[in-house]
């Protein structure tokens, strides 16, 4: 047992959110989970975001929600690791209170980015690589799994129909969850026939902007818990793409995966599996370096059914990056959220049955930073 456990929850709807401020969203979401729990003492704030100071010219987000949400006094801070900022605040929070420092520690992901100019908020999202050999030549987080997705299409044979698959399996179970940005199912026909982005990936198989929060109040006290944080931890690899070696490992996900299972969890046996399905080559990359799939067989899990809700293996419980929305630093919290909601039997339509053990995949970039937490039920 880690003693690290999830008491509540809190989650503003992915979306397009015009008449809300950053800080509106995120005392929504704190609110939910504070009521939820019965207003604790809360002995720390851990704000996730990557974008505000960015797009919203708005730094100090620690004191700022803190102010907001009525805890005046507290420690807060802010973590910010690119697109895996939520997984690696949920993994800080996880640590310090396994250290003893804390007690309760509330982790709040936010981001605002639908007041933005797209343009500005896709150049804003490319931070997550390195700047000189990303931004500087052009490229962008599109451009980019553009050319990741022809490698893999290349390297295994592997048609970019397959592919899609993870986006028709993420808009099927996005389709069924409140909070998701894109209710609605989409067949293969529509995503191949989405506009390009960047050849040869679709609308379809591309991150959405959105505006969200999610919060996670976290505790030392089993007590009216919902969940277990059973592991969480990060590592770092290269963020220069070019330059990285295979483009196609992901070898700090490797690294914090042999993490768990030296901690007696292996992230291969979850139930389901929350995954950073940006593009659908990552959910596939994603599925090959934990073990589940042989490098190049991923896309065919998801043809065959064994990724779907209710086969062997389902991803993207809630629709994923790509239909629940990808509000980019609040992600991952939203990912553990909704693990905690599955093992605690509260995920409603998107229930995966006897789930007691649930994997949340959060990367940084293409590979720069992972984070890695597994949940299990009480």
């Amino acid at each position: 047992m880690s003693g690290v456990y999830v008491r509540s929850i809190g989650m503003t709807q992915v979306g397009d959110h015009w008449e809300k401020s950053l800080s509106d969203l995120s005392v929504e979401a704190a609110v939910a989970a504070l009521d939820a729990a019965g207003w604790p003492d809360v002995d720390l704030l851990i704000v996730s975001n990557m974008l505000a100071e960015r797009l919203l010219a708005q730094g100090q987000l620690g004191a700022l929600i803190a102010d907001r949400i009525g805890l005046r006094g507290i420690r807060a801070l802010r973590v910010e690791s690119g697109h895996a900022s939520g997984g690696v605040a949920v993994a800080t929070a996880h640590q310090l209170l396994r250290g003893g420092t804390f007690r309760s520690v509330l982790v709040l992901g936010v981001e605002k980015m639908r007041d933005s100019m797209s343009e500005d908020a896709l150049e804003a999202m490319s931070m997550s690589e390195d700047a000189e050999y990303v931004l500087m030549t052009g490229a962008n987080v599109y451009t980019l799994g553009a050319l990741v997705t022809k490698l893999y299409m290349d390297r295994y044979g592997v048609p970019y129909e397959d592919l899609l698959q993870f986006p028709v399996i993420a808009h099927e179970n996005g389709a069924k969850a409140g909070h998701a940005q894109f209710r609605r199912p989409i067949t293969l026909r529509q995503a191949l026939e989405s506009p390009i982005v960047s050849d040869p990936v679709r609308l379809m198989d591309s991150p959405p902007m959105g505006d969200g929060a999610a919060a996670l109040l976290l505790t030392t006290e089993p007590s009216d818990a919902i969940a277990e944080i059973a592991f969480s931890d990060y590592a770092t690899s290269s963020v220069d793409f070019y330059s990285a070696g295979d483009p196609l490992s992901l070898p700090a996900l490797r690294t914090v995966a042999e993490g768990a299972r030296r901690s007696g969890v292996d992230p291969a046996s979850a139930d389901f599996l929350e995954l950073h399905d940006s593009f659908g080559v990552m959910a596939a990359l994603e599925l090959e370096e934990l073990g589940i799939a042989r490098g190049g067989r991923a896309p065919a899990m998801a043809k065959d059914g064994s990724l779907s809700l209710g086969g062997d293996h389902p991803i993207s419980t809630f629709g994923g990056m790509k239909a629940r929305g990808f509000p980019v630093g609040a992600a991952g919290v939203y990912q553990v959220a909704e693990a905690a909601l599955q093992v605690s039997g509260r995920a409603g339509a998107n229930q995966v049955q006897g789930a007691r053990l649930g994997a949340a995949v959060n990367i940084g970039g293409f590979g720069g930073t992972a984070a890695l937490t597994l949940v299990r039920g009480v």
